[in-house]
């Protein structure tokens, strides 16, 4: 699969921006907005602030990992809402939580100002609460992939992310990537 993986990423690369390892988030987000990029490898998490910048006609393609005609998108939980249980004040934030998922305003908040797929069926949704890559996500949903980066162990996806910056920086070649990829899980599971 890593083998699959690195092929599209390189492709990916090959026809990306010029300054691809410096590009953060917001400027990534902001040339796709303005029509200066054709693409943006994303989620739906960046349909409010595109529409800051632009009304677009967005759609979701699948990633295609291989040429078997199966490419499809991977969705997962972009963020987790927790408590920490040692806080002082975890039961204001229980109390917060409980209202963003049951109040009416909390619930226009998840669709219509943070255009999430809300995860509860108690919340009502249309794609013009999620705007069109949120729906784009639901319809596709059944045939997604999952993400497996949040199954890791913590650190790990540090030392990927190191070890893809050394590859697409021309320092090591693929062999040396997985390698480092390997040794990443090794050091965290060792610890």
């Amino acid at each position: 699969m890593f083998e699959k993986w690195i092929k599209y990423v390189d492709l990916v690369f090959k026809n990306s921006q010029k300054d691809k390892l410096t590009t953060d988030y917001a400027t990534q987000v902001a040339t796709f907005a303005s029509g200066k990029a054709a693409m943006i490898q994303q989620g739906n998490w960046i349909q409010g602030d595109v529409d800051k910048v632009a009304k677009l006609n967005l759609g979701m393609l699948p990633i295609p990992i291989d040429d078997s005609g199966k490419a499809r998108i991977y969705t997962g939980p972009a963020n987790f809402w927790i408590v920490n249980s040692k806080s002082k004040n975890a039961e204001e934030a229980k109390k917060f939580l409980a209202w963003m998922v049951t109040s009416e305003t909390g619930k226009s908040y998840i669709t219509k100002e943070f255009k999430f797929i809300p995860a509860l069926v108690t919340i009502p949704a249309t794609q013009e609460d999620i705007g069109q890559l949120g729906a784009a996500v639901s319809e596709q949903a059944k045939e997604a992939g999952g993400w497996n980066w949040g199954r890791y162990p913590d650190g790990v996806i540090q030392g990927w992310g190191a070890a893809m910056q050394e590859y697409q920086g021309g320092s090591i070649d693929k062999d040396k990537l997985f390698e480092k990829f390997d040794q990443a899980v090794k050091d965290i599971v060792s610890k």
